[in-house]
């Protein structure tokens, strides 16, 4: 079955100043899907974004970003009055300001926390019931958000040594010292859940399928490597003794080095990949799909020194992929709800790994394009998903001009045994990014760039 899908992020949403929200134009936009027959909205990474906008290096693999809530919902679930609304900072409603997007956040947490004592019994319940839940991961979170608040937004292995290495003593403090402002964090996080969960019930009565996105690797600086350090390649004082990273490829002669702690693989087997499974259900519990970015390195990762400050001097080393996924499918019955990023040079291992689990893959026109003019790549039958790349390559209208082009050039190009072809010649979902593939926007309006 053809079916088609849209890749726009929630900061895209008009109608919300300083960034689109979980509110009226997010169901207005799953109406707008519906109504055109469109069945796949693919999203970036929910999570919170570092300090240069990015949510593919989080300070949380497990929380949703703040700047997604909504305040018009609060008031009409009865937790805020419309006047604190009122007193929230004004701005433009069209365009991205993750500045203010932040503060309004932060003021409408600070509002939830004034609010919460005079909230119904059967309110605080439900809150309470929720935190049990997800306090393996909403505990720490919470603390790493207001420590980063109370050192600067410095990284954690600059804060006081007793609380960087999680000192007993430490946090008991902390949570006494700061319990209100870890009770406005986690209350921020339950509603972020709850308007979440309205908007996925609502795509899934308008039958249209949430494609979420997973990074492979979490940020050196965040909550998920803080609260479990063990589980990383991180040393004494917070240094980074292996980073993850790609090779030299045609993208860059010196490699991607990405400067996130690579996992110690020894130590998840050992607990049967408990984090693994927890950050996967988290997700899975949020996306009807989830695509897994870098699949590649559920087979072999490329591993450099902590100290490197290219990716040239990496190795390549093999990882428990397929351990961690025969778990999962254990764990989820049949087939898995993943897609698998394949993108680029993929090894034959890799091919394995992913057709071993039935897992779709992906088919990316400009990679297809770039790698048929330096060696003679034979077009293939893809029986997955054409999902939508997340680099800037040229965008789709200039990459049929190219191909026109070629054509024109070689003719013959288009036929024969080792033809080659910028499309699947059978996709389950193609997937595209609206602002360049629907408004017509130059590739300036695309949503992920390299070191963006």
């Amino acid at each position: 079955m053809r079916r088609a899908g849209v890749l726009l992020h929630p900061t895209a949403l008009p109608g919300t100043p300083g960034c689109g929200s979980f509110g009226a134009a997010a169901f207005q936009w799953i109406d707008a899907l519906a109504d055109q027959g469109i069945k796949a909205w693919q999203l970036l990474p929910l999570a919170p974004t570092d300090a240069l906008g990015s949510p593919y290096s989080s300070p949380s693999g497990f929380a949703l970003n703040p700047w997604f809530i909504d305040g018009d919902a609060l008031v009409a679930e009865g937790l805020l009055q419309p006047s604190d609304l009122g007193g929230l900072a004004p701005g433009d409603s069209q365009r991205l300001d993750p500045q203010l997007a932040t503060l309004r956040s932060q003021q409408l947490a600070q509002a939830l926390l004034q609010r919460h004592s005079g909230w119904p019994v059967d309110q605080k319940q439900a809150f309470e019931t929720w935190f049990r839940s997800e306090e393996h991961w909403l505990k720490d979170h919470c603390r790493f958000v207001v420590l980063r608040a109370l050192h600067g937004q410095k990284p954690w292995w600059q804060w006081p040594e007793p609380l960087a290495r999680r000192q007993r003593s430490a946090l008991k403090a902390l949570d006494a010292d700061q319990a209100d402002a870890l009770l406005r964090e986690a209350l921020l996080q339950w509603q972020l859940q709850l308007q979440w969960e309205r908007l996925l019930h609502h795509a899934r009565q308008r039958r249209v399928q949430v494609i979420g996105d997973l990074p492979f690797y979490v940020a050196h600086d965040s909550a998920d490597v803080w609260s479990n350090r063990a589980l990383f390649s991180v040393g004494a004082g917070g240094r980074l003794q292996q980073q993850s990273g790609v090779p030299p490829d045609y993208f860059s002669e010196t490699g991607q080095l990405w400067g996130t702690p690579v996992y110690r693989w020894t130590l998840h087997r050992l607990t049967r990949f408990r984090w693994w499974k927890r950050r996967l259900e988290r997700q899975l519990a949020v996306f009807d799909l989830l695509r897994i970015d870098h699949f590649r390195a559920l087979a072999a990762a490329w591993i450099v020194p902590g100290q490197d400050r290219t990716a040239e001097h990496g190795v390549w080393t093999r990882t428990p992929g397929n351990s961690l996924l025969r778990q999962l499918r254990r764990r989820y019955g049949g087939q898995l709800p993943l897609i698998a990023e394949d993108l680029g040079v993929i090894t034959p291992d890799v091919e394995a790994l992913r057709d071993r689990y039935g897992l779709p893959g992906h088919e990316d026109p400009a990679v297809r394009l770039r790698q048929r003019s330096q060696e003679r790549l034979p077009a293939r039958e893809l029986p997955g998903q054409q999902l939508v790349r997340l680099h800037r390559h040229p965008r789709q209208r200039h990459l049929h001009r190219l191909v026109a082009e070629r054509l024109r050039a070689n003719p013959a190009a288009a036929s024969g045994p080792d033809r080659w072809c910028p499309r699947p010649r059978l996709a389950v979902a193609g997937v595209g990014p609206l602002q360049q593939r629907r408004l017509g926007a130059g590739a300036s309006a695309g949503s992920a760039q390299p070191g963006g």
